[in-house]
């Protein structure tokens, strides 16, 4: 229950309002990828999870602000991050967007020091959308990237595994 209500708030703090000036990012909510329970056992703190999730939304706002306007697109920006201070990002976006784009947000995001994480991969998703894009009609991402390992497990998989298998250093 904690971790819905943390979601709520997220969603609601970080979503601009509508009299504002449309801009080419917009966050539309926070997708948790675990259960609560694999989540809160993995985490430091969330005081820790809110300002790093802010600080990503900010980080690739100012990236996408500094690109040309491109057509409308949405998705999931999903990140995973590990001890030690490591994370990695993956995007779901629908319709592609150009490589220079994809690289900004990864490069972006990438560069936000993680939040503290005991043990494990947390893996969670933001979901937005670029210049004026509908919200993601998905609920959960599916990165391409990802694919590959996921027909290999075959079956169900626990995500932060299949994470493990794409990101294994």
């Amino acid at each position: 229950m904690k971790l819905r209500t943390l979601i709520l708030a997220l969603t609601f703090l970080m979503v601009p309002l509508a009299s504002h000036a449309q801009r080419p990012f917009e966050q539309r909510g926070i997708t948790m990828l675990q259960t609560e329970k694999v989540f809160f056992d993995r985490v430091a703190g969330m005081g820790a999870f809110e300002v790093y999730v802010k600080e990503l939304i900010d980080a690739v706002d100012g990236a996408v602000a500094k690109l040309p306007k491109s057509s409308p697109s949405s998705g999931f920006l999903v990140v995973a991050v590990k001890p030690g201070g490591r994370s990695r990002v993956w995007l779901d976006i629908e319709p592609n967007i150009s490589g220079e784009a994809a690289h900004a947000i990864d490069t972006a995001a990438e560069n936000v020091y993680p939040l503290l994480v005991k043990s494990g991969v947390i893996v969670f998703a933001i979901k937005f959308s670029l210049w004026g894009g509908e919200p993601p009609k998905g609920m959960v991402p599916r990165p391409k990237e990802w694919e590959p390992e996921a027909e290999k497990a075959g079956g169900e998989i626990e995500l932060g595994d299949l994470v493990l298998r794409v990101w294994p250093d």
